[in-house]
């Protein structure tokens, strides 16, 4: 016979349904196998039911109403804005660890950037600039690439004293180096930069919420915040997509780099379109307006994400 517990365990209150009236603690049993309370704990954190597929359903098919849905007070349904954010986010930025091009430079690109060296008399005194040490990495490099470097700098190899008697600062120093070292192993500094995106992206949210506040007072900041937070959620998902298609070089052995070319036209559309659609359909404002101040806030926000990735690359230059 099996004993049913008819209080809370946790604070002592009649208990009526799965959770308690007073303190909210769930009526789950934990002494139990490790596998169900292991399968539990990524349900609760993930929220791995019907609710996820129902979430992610209609914010692919549907723009905006989840978001409206969260304001009519209709929530229980659906994985909650936050979780659903750092379930995608977390889902991209992995996908992207392992599939995202690397930094590195085509080595067919030689004469290009000789060429390009040859006539920029800034990088020349910035190459004469150099410490020694630094100076041979980069010639080493240019090599690499293809590039004549006496004929490029005009066998100019003198020591930076000789050269040019005003030192780089602390700060030019540190760039120089970091800069060195990201053309000598440019899939670590893809993976530097990489680590800082998740946080600068995390900020962004709060921040296009500030800025469909000033388009729109009469509706609440929390309201703002919610909508950015599902429109990050698709554009993730989106870009997740992207980062999963053949790169252009695999395309073209292919012979598919025309569709793959489009399908990434298309997919980037669709950011904007959706954007559009979903705005209206929280705002409820017309057609007109809403393009309007569509047009506006997108440029204010890519503004502000030129701003913040940018801050992420001085950041890893930086700091490393």
């Amino acid at each position: 016979m099996v004993l049913v517990n008819h209080t809370c365990p946790n604070c002592g209150a009649d208990k009526h349904g799965e959770f308690c009236a007073v303190c909210g603690q769930n009526s789950r049993d934990y002494l139990r196998s490790a596998f169900r309370v292991g399968c539990d704990f990524v349900t609760e954190v993930f929220d791995v039911d019907g609710r996820l597929f129902r979430t992610l359903g209609y914010l692919l098919t549907r723009p905006g109403y989840l978001s409206r849905e969260f304001t009519l007070g209709r929530r229980a349904r659906y994985v909650s804005p936050g979780r659903l954010y750092l379930l995608i986010s977390l889902t991209f930025f992995f996908i992207l660890s392992f599939t995202g091009g690397s930094l590195s430079f085509d080595a067919e690109s030689g004469a290009e950037l000789s060429e390009s060296l040859r006539h920029d008399p800034e990088l020349q005194r910035v190459f004469e600039r150099l410490p020694s040490t630094e100076r041979e990495r980069v010639e080493k490099l240019l090599r690499e690439r293809g590039v004549d470097v006496e004929t490029v700098f005009d066998g100019t190899t003198k020591p930076a004293s000789e050269a040019d008697p005003e030192e780089p600062s602390a700060l030019e120093q540190k760039f120089l180096e970091r800069g060195i070292g990201f053309l000598e192993d440019p899939q670590q500094a893809y993976q530097d930069m990489l680590g800082n995106l998740p946080f600068a992206m995390f900020v962004m949210l709060p921040l296009l919420a500030a800025l469909m506040k000033l388009f729109y007072r009469q509706h609440f900041y929390a309201e703002h915040l919610v909508f950015s937070m599902h429109l990050h959620s698709f554009v993730f998902m989106v870009f997740a997509v992207l980062a999963l298609t053949p790169s252009e070089a695999i395309a073209q052995a292919e012979g598919l780099a025309y569709l793959w070319k489009w399908l990434d036209i298309t997919l980037l559309m669709a950011c904007y379109v959706y954007g559009y659609l979903a705005l209206r359909r929280v705002c409820g404002q017309s057609w007109a307006i809403t393009l309007g101040k569509y047009a506006a806030l997108s440029m204010l926000y890519g503004l502000m994400l030129t701003i913040g990735l940018s801050t992420v690359v001085v950041t890893t230059i930086l700091l490393g």
